[in-house]
């Protein structure tokens, strides 16, 4: 497929030079999570640098190749990624 919700082989492409965490925003264990980084769809996917500081975010189904850039992009620690979007 060409879109991405969660693809893992992205994920272990990308270790150790980038972090993975999944949260179950239905789950009341993640709720202050969900409201501090204001998860309202699923999926999120929020990009944080080494700080914790966010770097932008996708929303929704997207193409793969998106995906990987901006790990790229967070892994090259870019001063900003290609198809993120801040708020």
């Amino acid at each position: 497929s060409n879109c991405c919700c969660c693809c893992s082989c992205c994920c272990q492409s990308f270790r150790p030079q980038v972090n993975f965490a999944m949260l179950d925003v239905d789950s009341l264990r993640y709720a202050e999570e969900v409201e501090q980084y204001e998860v309202d769809s699923v999926p999120h996917f929020l990009f944080l640098d080494a700080k914790g500081q966010s770097q932008g975010e996708i929303v929704g189904r997207f193409p793969e190749q998106a995906f990987r850039d901006n790990l790229q992009a967070l892994a090259d620690r870019a001063p900003q990624l290609p198809y993120a979007h801040m708020r």
